[in-house]
């Protein structure tokens, strides 16, 4: 199937969107932060989706919180695994860095999050994705 044709037949299924904090950057910015936390997000099927905005509260085990906004480059445009900067990746995924000036969310393994809104642009049309239940916090199951 070409993309195009992919574009078409999923524009009126929305696609599910999964959040994972995959891992822990220590340091960065010249020694200014304490770590920058790399949060994924993945897409299922062919579908644009551009100015994703999550916010997100991160807990850590001691009970400290604190919210934060991410934005997502557009993602899921095509099947060409290429980025808009010729880069190889894939093209139903998207990363973002949430910067840390405290050591409060750096321990790895210790940082829990919730999804607090979702808004993206799908094929063209804005969309909450928590009410349209199209996004999820990744959860890891037990094997």
């Amino acid at each position: 199937m070409n993309d195009k044709r992919g574009r078409e037949e999923n524009r009126q299924t929305l696609p599910a969107l999964v959040l994972k904090n995959e891992s822990t950057f220590l340091g960065g910015n010249g020694g200014a932060l304490k770590c920058e936390n790399h949060f994924i997000v993945d897409t299922n099927k062919l579908a644009e989706v551009a100015n994703l905005r999550v916010v997100v509260t991160l807990k850590n085990s001691e009970g400290a919180s604190g919210q934060y906004t991410m934005a997502f480059a557009p993602f899921g445009m095509n099947t060409m695994d290429e980025s808009l900067h010729g880069r190889e990746y894939s093209s139903f995924r998207s990363a973002t860095l949430v910067p840390q000036k405290t050591k409060d969310f750096c321990k790895p393994g210790d940082v829990t999050f919730q999804i607090d809104s979702a808004t993206a642009r799908i094929n063209g049309q804005e969309k909450d994705l928590l009410a349209t239940g199209i996004i999820k916090p990744y959860v890891q199951h037990a094997g």
